[in-house]
C-alpha cells in the first residue's frame, strides 16, 4: 500500500510513493533530488513530484512567517519568491545550487528558536503565577 509524503499540514498536494521510494525521497536534500532530476535517473519522476511538493511548502511556510511578523500579503509572497522562487525553473535552479537547502535549514532554526521562545515565556508565566499564589 502506498504511504503519502507531506512535509507539513500546509503541503498543497500530497504524493504518494511506495514504500522503497518513500524512504528514498525522505533521505534526499533540495539539492540531491534536484541532481537526480536534471541527471534523468531512474528516480526523476519522483524526485521532481517530491521536490516540487517540497518547495512549494517551503515558500508557504516562508510567506506565512513573513505575514505572522506583520507583513502584508504582497509582501510575503514577494519574500517567499525571491527566497523559494517564483516559478519551478527558479526552484529547480535554486535547488540545484543548494540554495533551498540553505533557506530550508534557516526556516528550520527559526521555527526551533520560536518554539523555545515560546517555552521559556510559557514556563516564566507558570512560575510568575505560582509565585503570586504564594505571596497573595
Amino acid at each position: 500500500m502506498a504511504e503519502k509524503e507531506t512535509s507539513s499540514a500546509t503541503s498543497p498536494r500530497p504524493v504518494e510513493y511506495d514504500a522503497q521510494t518513500l524512504k528514498w525521497v525522505r533521505a534526499q536534500t533540495y539539492q540531491s533530488l534536484a541532481g537526480s532530476i536534471l541527471n534523468q535517473t531512474t528516480q526523476a519522476a519522483s524526485a521532481e513530484k517530491a521536490l516540487r511538493t517540497r518547495a512549494d511548502t517551503l515558500w508557504l511556510e516562508i510567506s506565512s512567517r513573513v505575514t505572522k511578523n506583520g507583513g502584508s500579503a504582497v509582501v510575503a509572497a514577494s519574500i517567499a519568491d525571491e527566497a523559494v522562487g517564483a516559478e519551478w525553473e527558479q526552484r529547480l535552479g535554486k535547488a540545484r545550487t543548494g540554495e533551498l537547502d540553505e533557506v530550508y535549514n534557516g526556516a528550520l532554526r527559526a521555527a526551533i528558536r520560536c518554539a523555545r521562545s515560546l517555552l521559556a515565556t510559557s514556563e516564566h508565566a507558570m512560575l510568575m503565577h505560582k509565585l503570586q499564589k504564594k505571596i497573595g
